[in-house]
C-alpha cells in the first residue's frame, strides 16, 4: 500500500485526476512486484522456520532475518547499484523512474524486514503458525 502513496507523491498535482504519468505507472509496477517478492520470500522462510523450530516465534524470526533478510538486503543493494546511476541522465522520464524505483526499493526492504513480521505476528495467519494443517 505504501507504493500507492509514493506513486501519488511522484505524480504532479495536475495529473491527480486518476491519471498517473506513464513512466510512473511503469515504475509503480516494478516497485510493487519487487515489494511483493520480498514479502513472499520473508513469509515463506518464516513459515519454514516456524515448522523447524516447533513454533518458536523469536527463534524463527531471528533465523529468517539472518538468512532471507540478508538475501533481501543484498538484492536491494544490487538493484540500487543499477538504478542509481540512471539518475545521471538528462532524460526526465528515465531520471524519474530511477528515482522512484530507488526510493521504492528502500521502502520495500524496510517494510519487508520490519512491518511485515509485525503484521504476521499480530494477525497470526494459519499458514504460518500452523503449517502442517
Amino acid at each position: 500500500f505504501s507504493q500507492y502513496g509514493l506513486g501519488g507523491y511522484m505524480t504532479e498535482l495536475k495529473e491527480w485526476s486518476a491519471n498517473l504519468a506513464f513512466h510512473v505507472q511503469v515504475a509503480l509496477s516494478i516497485a510493487m512486484g519487487l515489494g511483493v517478492d520480498y514479502g513472499i520470500y520473508m513469509v515463506s522462510r518464516l513459515r519454514e522456520e516456524m515448522k523447524a523450530t516447533g513454533g518458536d516465534w523469536a527463534e524463527s524470526l531471528q533465523n529468517t532475518l539472518s538468512t532471507t533478510g540478508s538475501a533481501v538486503i543484498v538484492s536491494v543493494v544490487v538493484l540500487l547499484g543499477s538504478f542509481v546511476p540512471l539518475m545521471n541522465t538528462e532524460l526526465a522520464n528515465t531520471w524519474s523512474v530511477s528515482l522512484y524505483i530507488s526510493e521504492a526499493l528502500i521502502l520495500d526492504v524496510i517494510t519487508a524486514l520490519t512491518i511485515l513480521p509485525l503484521l504476521v505476528l499480530w494477525l497470526k495467519p494459519k499458514f504460518v503458525f500452523k503449517p502442517g494443517e
